[in-house]
């Protein structure tokens, strides 16, 4: 099955099909991901595949953000300016219930890291930083390299030099 990843259409993307078994994740992308791209808010990217495009497997959601230095472990916060760091906020990501296993997640992922990198290219950008949904999320994050954020258990970071050497380790199989 060829995957494609691509910004988010919502006149060729079925979003009322998408149940990843997180409700707000699903309500996301129905109701909140076009309007919020929009907006200019956030940009969110979907999985398909080549033999169906208009079906979602996966999505994700990218916006910016900063980082309160004092939030980072201090031997990375030390080396830091004392202003607010720049960085880009992986806000959703989900797999459908079907498509869950595939290691599409990690896919998912790796294309958000890729995106980060390029915006890294045109302007300042220290880390990725995730909100994960919950601590199985958490989990899945933590495997791959991610660092908790002091005092938020479900925030977690990657400075970008960490991610790109990430995305060479977790290339899935």
């Amino acid at each position: 099955m060829a995957l494609i990843i691509c910004a988010l259409n919502k006149s060729a993307h079925d979003r009322t099909a998408f149940r990843c078994g997180n409700p707000d994740l699903d309500e996301f992308i129905r109701t909140k991901a076009a309007k919020h791209q929009a907006q200019r808010i956030s940009r969110t990217f979907v999985l398909t595949s080549e033999a169906d495009p208009g079906r979602i497997l996966g999505y994700y959601s990218l916006s910016n953000c900063q980082i309160d230095r004092e939030l980072l472990s201090v031997d990375v916060g030390k080396t830091l300016p004392r202003h607010p760091i720049p960085a880009v906020l992986l806000g959703r990501l989900a797999v459908d219930t079907r498509e869950q296993g595939k290691q599409f997640g990690t896919w998912l992922l790796i294309d958000a890291l890729k995106r980060t990198v390029l915006v890294g290219q045109q302007s300042g950008v220290f880390a990725l930083v995730v909100e994960a949904a919950d601590f199985k999320a958490r989990d899945f994050y933590l495997v791959r390299g991610f660092v908790p954020i002091t005092d938020r258990p479900l925030t977690l970071y990657m400075p970008l030099e960490t991610g790109l050497r990430a995305m060479r380790a977790i290339q899935p199989a």
